[in-house]
């Protein structure tokens, strides 16, 4: 299983080769009033590092946690969203659920988000 593992991991790598170091904020929205940023020390956070990208982190007070949202902020009004490059994902599979099952579905489904 570990040997299967690394050569997923080896041959994904690869498909992501020209996203190396593509910058990536990557939110957790539990609620209507607060969202979560998740850091390369989470579950999905260290993958998406591992298979090149760049987690930026918002500029806000708090580095990790819930961090309070106001609903007059309209995420349709942010650029990222304008340009389509927003997806949405099942928080159980990209933060709850973690190994090697858990990778090759986040694996997946990045391969479906960005048409790969």
């Amino acid at each position: 299983m570990i040997q299967d593992y690394n050569k997923r991991m080896t041959d994904t790598k690869e498909k992501f080769k020209a996203l190396q170091g593509k910058q990536l904020l990557l939110l957790s929205i539990s609620g209507l009033d607060s969202i979560e940023v998740f850091t390369k020390q989470t579950f999905a956070g260290n993958l998406l590092e591992e298979l090149g990208f760049e987690l930026v982190l918002p500029k806000l007070p708090v580095r990790y946690g819930a961090i309070p949202i106001s609903l007059e902020l309209l995420p349709q009004s942010l650029p990222a969203y304008q340009a389509k490059q927003v997806y949405f994902v099942d928080y159980h599979f990209w933060s709850r659920i973690t190994g090697p099952i858990a990778t090759e579905l986040v694996i997946e489904q990045l391969q479906q988000l960005l048409d790969l």
